[in-house]
């Protein structure tokens, strides 16, 4: 057996980040390694690794900075004794290396660094210190990469960008997993469905896209009565659901905006769509529900801004909108609501063959193995 890897997930979220430190266990196990995710008990992660058969190890969970984590990494190294830890926040680099010294056991670190940057300076000694302690750090957009060249005091070889993939085979246009959606909850065949799925949280944008959609009588959800907006995820701010469809129901649209439970056959949903949305106000490095979405033939609408722009061209695989802009995001609705069906197609046809050529999972779980020298 191979020496174990940890991939260290001490969160409470399960967003598309976290997913892929869970896909990527699966991955190193494929391939003959001994894989540990390390998650707070009785987490969301938890569950997830518990349904992937993937084995765990409990720790706190930590928002910036927790003591606890400094001794849950020292038992991480005591216990496991990993050859390598995969980390996917940049606090984490303090207490991994730490438990290193107080240990002496070196196992080598890897961040994986899949969202944004900011635009703090992080040049002083003591970062440049710990970028020295890490392997590589591996962001998913060019975008990211380029601010920490800029503005991290990391040696720039380090930095080693690798876009994101996705399961072209688990992730298809299908007729079939189409007409099942709209069978299990009351839509036609005619309807227009714009789907949005991830985190149902103000910082994603949510009540943008309903209001976009459905805000006063010349909206396109309004003139066009066979408008739908389907969300799928989990809130992760008590209430805010209960306040999305209180505003659907002031915009007399509660019929029209529908909200799903986080399902683990994401799959089969994004074939029963006409769009998919995201309107995300912060910078996003990049969007996996995106390329989930456009592997199944969907076009996408996502802001012009941030990584996102490196996704696709606008104007063929998706359209782009003005970032934090509702009259634009509002505008681009009504181009796509009336585009003809076979329009709609041919840019969802582009979309699959855009990742296909560009975003093959297969083909980027190499380019990470072939960093990590596994």
């Amino acid at each position: 057996m191979k020496k174990t890897i940890v991939i260290l997930l001490p969160v409470l979220s399960c967003s598309g980040l976290e997913l892929f430190g869970l896909r990527f266990a699966q991955e190193l196990i494929k391939r003959g390694y001994d894989a540990v995710v390390a998650v707070p008990k009785d987490s969301s992660l938890d569950k997830q690794c518990k349904e992937r058969n993937l084995k765990t190890f409990y720790v706190a969970p930590v928002h910036k900075y927790s003591l606890r984590s400094f001794k849950d990494c020292i038992d991480i190294l005591k216990k496991i004794e990993p050859s390598k830890i995969i980390i996917f926040r940049s606090q984490m680099i303090y207490p991994v290396h730490f438990a290193r010294i107080i240990t002496a056991i070196h196992s080598d670190i890897f961040m994986f660094y899949r969202i944004g940057v900011g635009n703090s300076v992080r040049k002083d000694p003591l970062h440049r210190f710990l970028f020295k302690q890490v392997k590589a750090i591996i962001p998913n957009a060019g975008y990211v990469a380029d601010k920490m060249k800029r503005l991290w005091g990391v040696e720039k070889e380090k930095v080693v960008c690798i876009k994101s993939g996705v399961d072209v085979d688990k992730y298809y246009p299908s007729p079939e997993a189409r007409d099942k959606f709209r069978d299990d909850f009351g839509f036609s065949k005619d309807d227009f469905i714009v789907g949005a799925s991830g985190r149902i949280e103000p910082v994603k944008g949510s009540e943008n896209i309903i209001r976009a959609l459905f805000d006063g009588d010349t909206s396109p959800g309004q003139i066009k009565k066979n408008v739908h907006l389907v969300f799928v995820g989990n809130e992760t701010q008590k209430g805010y659901i209960e306040y999305l469809k209180k505003l659907s129901t002031d915009l007399n649209a509660a019929n029209k905006v529908h909200f799903l439970p986080f399902r683990n056959d994401i799959e089969n949903y994004y074939p029963g769509l006409d769009l998919f949305a995201f309107a995300v106000n912060c910078n996003e490095c990049y969007a996996y529900t995106v390329l989930e979405a456009m592997t199944c033939g969907i076009p996408v609408l996502v802001p012009n801004s941030g990584g996102l722009i490196e996704m696709f061209t606008d104007g063929v695989e998706g359209r782009f909108f003005e970032h934090k802009n509702v009259d634009s995001l509002r505008e681009r609705f009504a181009q796509i609501t009336s585009m003809p069906a076979y329009e709609l197609k041919k840019m969802g046809d582009s979309a699959r063959d855009h990742v296909l050529k560009t975003a093959d999972w297969n083909k980027m779980i190499e380019k990470y193995f072939s960093v990590l020298s596994l």
